[in-house]
């Protein structure tokens, strides 16, 4: 014969699971922050490192971005469940949630403009322009980051527009409208990639005899960074996509 559960039961059991589930989110989700944060950490490590690793300007500034959003989605680690947050941490941590996705698509976008530059010169065997171009693509996203930053603090009239988001991996703003600014330009700066990365394709297609001559010479530039820049590309826009949806 069988018995049915008390309704109380039946709840408590239903809670059980859905803490258990809420438990293993939080620790994949830390895990690979923390996993991220390590491995950019150590790839910029031995790129600083060793004399024989020859990185653009744009590439640093790239790498230092995803560490900054690594470290954005940890800040409020140990308070993830129970009690709310404290308020410092938690503002701190919506201001970057919403800031550091559009700095590391804009870095990355600069760090394809720096290569379109350079390739594009040594293929038509142009002058590259002035250090202010090159200075300028560094400086240009965390300009948009701060920006984001000053815009996101804006929103934050009182303390209960901070808020958990739903699977309590981070703090973020109870209305939609920073999501918004962001998802248009990470979609932005993906269609400025692809323009950039398919005409580089062209350009070297046509003119892989003298491309190849000249890049003979320059750690920067051959076809595997071309290749490598282009798998990147599709990673970093694949994962915010996935950020911001």
């Amino acid at each position: 014969m069988s018995v049915d559960l008390h309704p109380l039961s039946t709840l408590s059991l239903r809670e059980n699971d859905s803490d258990r589930s809420l438990y293993i989110g939080l620790g994949v989700f830390n895990t690979l922050a923390f996993l991220g944060l390590i491995l950019n950490a150590a790839v910029l490590a031995a790129a600083l490192c060793s004399p024989h690793i020859h990185r653009r300007s744009a590439w640093f500034s790239s790498m230092v971005a995803w560490i900054f959003y690594t470290i954005s989605r940890l800040l409020i680690l140990g308070h993830q469940t129970g009690s709310e947050p404290p308020y410092g941490t938690c503002l701190a941590q919506a201001v970057s949630v919403y800031a550091t996705p559009p700095l590391c698509g804009l870095s990355h976008t600069c760090l394809v403009i720096d290569y379109y530059i350079l390739s594009s010169s040594l293929t038509f065997r142009k002058k590259l322009p002035g250090d202010w171009i090159f200075r300028m693509l560094l400086v240009f996203p965390w300009v948009i980051f701060v920006l984001l930053t000053y815009i996101t603090m804006l929103f934050v009239a009182e303390p209960s527009v901070l808020i958990r988001n739903g699977d309590h991996f981070y703090c973020v703003l109870s209305t939609q409208t920073m999501f918004l600014v962001c998802a248009v330009i990470i979609f932005v700066a993906c269609m400025v990639n692809t323009a950039l990365l398919t005409h580089t394709a062209i350009t070297l297609h046509r003119h892989w005899g003298v491309f190849r001559m000249s890049s003979s010479n320059n750690a920067h530039l051959s076809l595997s960074m071309f290749l490598r820049l282009s798998i990147f590309t599709s990673l970093t826009f694949l994962t915010l996509g996935y950020v911001i949806t």
